[in-house]
């Protein structure tokens, strides 16, 4: 919106100042860093339900370089895996990189609390759990603790329909928690743009208000700042 922002109508989603020429609000790029399949596939088929472009990595042999990441860093690249990547210390630079050259970064079980990123990503303190605290969490309503976070916008209440989440004393600061107050669900990490999602997302059922947190996730712009873009209006 040319000349000042505001919000998309009837939405919540916030547009930002006037957009640079070189910045369209189209599907966003996003990389799935997750290393089973089928999980990934069910999160790319409801990330594509809401207008982003996502992609796989499928060649868990390697982490992918930074010059294969550069498309991402208008969007975001998302972090699940269930074994131990290869080489979490490299790992660990490769994203510190991309998240310096402007790209957004999303952790979930187990990438935020088990085998977690290390390298300059761990030195900068960006990891927001300690390291093997995670349980199984049965099915329970989410509490909102920053209505006015751009990482809520639109999103009305939901539901966190239980899956092995951490659990450990958190660093970030609790945007959504869960389990009656207690367990933080969606942080952020204070004066950063990463956002760590306490979930496995493909649990989430599709079309749910949860899927509009993940988005917003994808569109963070950091502390104090409006959504980057937006995909599509919910």
């Amino acid at each position: 919106r040319p000349g000042g922002g505001g919000t998309v109508a009837g939405s919540g989603i916030w547009t930002g100042p006037e957009l640079p020429s070189c910045v369209s609000p189209t599907a966003l790029p996003v990389l799935l860093l997750y290393n089973v399949l089928s999980r990934a596939n069910t999160v790319q088929t409801r990330l594509a339900a809401l207008g982003f472009n996502v992609t796989v990595w499928q060649n868990w042999a390697v982490w992918p370089t930074l010059t294969d990441l550069a498309p991402y860093q208008s969007g975001a690249v998302i972090l699940y895996w269930e074994n131990p990547p290869p080489d979490i210390v490299a790992g660990g630079n490769l994203m510190t990189e991309f998240y310096n050259n402007g790209g957004n970064v999303i952790l979930t079980p187990y990438a935020a609390c088990y085998s977690q990123l290390a390298g300059t990503w761990g030195s900068n303190g960006y990891n927001m759990y300690p390291a093997n605290s995670y349980t199984g969490y049965a099915a329970a309503p989410t509490t909102v603790h920053e209505p006015s976070s751009p990482l809520v916008a639109g999103a009305g209440a939901w539901t966190h329909p239980g899956t092995n989440m951490c659990n450990g004393a958190s660093t970030g600061t609790t945007v959504v928690s869960y389990n009656g107050g207690t367990l933080p669900l969606v942080l952020r990490k204070p004066g950063t743009r990463i956002v760590s999602i306490n979930m496995f997302l493909e649990v989430l059922p599709a079309g749910s208000e949860g899927w509009k947190v993940v988005g917003n996730a994808i569109r963070y712009n950091g502390e104090g700042l409006p959504l980057r873009q937006h995909a599509t209006a919910y």
